[in-house]
């Protein structure tokens, strides 16, 4: 089952692909962005994750699009405190 909070995020990302959220018992897992690395706005993704508890690790990039693999946040990751 993936997260409601997690699919909302990808949402919101430019080009995103809910229907590829791909997550795993250990919450880890991957979407797919339909375009280039060099397109995508990094920031953007990071804070659309970090927002509902997850940060990107990794991606793995291929013509036209890009898997983006994320992982939730260590307890005390991400606060601002």
């Amino acid at each position: 089952m993936v997260d409601d909070a997690l699919v909302g995020a990808v949402e919101s990302i430019p080009d995103a692909d809910p229907d590829s959220i791909a997550q795993y018992d250990d919450d880890c897992g991957h979407f797919v962005i339909h375009s280039d690395a060099d397109d995508q706005d990094v920031d953007e993704i990071d804070e659309a994750l970090k927002e509902v508890g997850y940060e990107r690790d990794g991606h793995i990039p291929a013509p036209g699009m890009v898997q983006q693999n994320f992982r939730p946040l260590e307890d005390g990751e991400g606060d601002d405190e």
